[in-house]
């Protein structure tokens, strides 16, 4: 049983349209000489994804970078008043359901952070740690090693990552300062 999508139009880019599951679809084909013209299937578009936050945002013409959930809110719900943000209920940035969207204060989505269970707690992590965590990534998750050190996932990796890029500059230099002598 097939079903069919029912896509809703972003409001000011005219032949881009978003889906309940978050996806975002363009209408524009590119004609060559004849240039870009609206036609009457929907091409799926592929998000970018930041590396930071996790939140896909996607190109909306060449200038307008937006952030998906915020369209999709706006698309199928409707404006965004001032001061309030577009919250992931269950704080996975690249869930951008319908269902999945609720706007709240910024106070409300830290809150929900911590419920969730995503919110470090200001845990410390040092050099130490870190050459410990790659020990303990041999067997465990990021989300294992995050309940041990008492810290989110995320941290943990962002640590992690960063030993590893200063271990491997140091051993770089070390090469180096050897051939010139």
């Amino acid at each position: 049983m097939s079903r069919e999508i029912k896509y809703f139009p972003i409001h000011g880019h005219e032949g881009y349209y978003v889906d309940v599951k978050g996806n975002v679809y363009s209408r524009w084909v590119n004609k060559g000489l004849h240039g870009l013209v609206l036609e009457n299937n929907y091409k799926k578009l592929k998000p970018k994804v930041n590396a930071n936050s996790g939140h896909h945002s996607i190109s909306l013409g060449r200038k307008h970078q937006k952030l998906i959930h915020r369209l999709a809110y706006e698309a199928i719900i409707g404006p965004i008043p001032e001061g309030l943000v577009v919250r992931h209920l269950n704080d996975i940035p690249s869930d951008n359901r319908i269902e999945n969207l609720a706007l709240g204060t910024q106070s409300d989505n830290m809150l929900d952070c911590v419920r969730n269970g995503h919110h470090g707690s200001g845990t410390k992590i040092t050099f130490k740690d870190c050459e410990k965590i790659w020990k303990l990534k041999e067997t465990l998750s990021w989300k294992a090693i995050a309940e041990i050190y008492g810290a989110c996932p995320s941290t943990i990796r962002k640590h992690a990552n960063k030993y590893k890029e200063i271990r491997r500059n140091k051993l770089e230099l070390y090469k180096s300062n050897r051939k010139a002598n």
